[in-house]
């Protein structure tokens, strides 16, 4: 799966707005940042915890999602094509 985030600071704080035109953010995803790698991913129908959505605009393709207490560097982050798919999309932070 190609495509890529943006990642920009909103606000004061750790407040980061992440955007992207990749149709995988079209309904609610699981948020994992772990160890310089941000994970999003499709949850399974018994999953119970927090989903995040992500909100589109008719004038425009891009998905966004603005989270706070994360720290994300900023920045525009290719999808790892080797270990993303239709369920999981994989973003390392450290790799612009």
């Amino acid at each position: 799966m190609e495509g890529y985030i943006n990642i920009c600071a909103c606000g004061v704080g750790t407040y980061r707005v992440l955007s992207t035109k990749s149709d995988f953010f079209k309904e609610p995803v699981i948020i994992n940042l772990k160890d310089g790698c941000l994970e999003f991913t499709k949850p399974s129908l018994d999953y119970r915890g927090k989903l995040f959505s992500f909100n589109s605009s008719k004038k425009d393709e891009w998905y966004r999602n603005s989270l706070s207490s994360f720290d994300m560097p900023l920045g525009k982050f290719y999808f790892d094509e080797d270990e993303s798919n239709e369920d999981i999309v994989v973003v390392y932070l450290d790799d612009k």
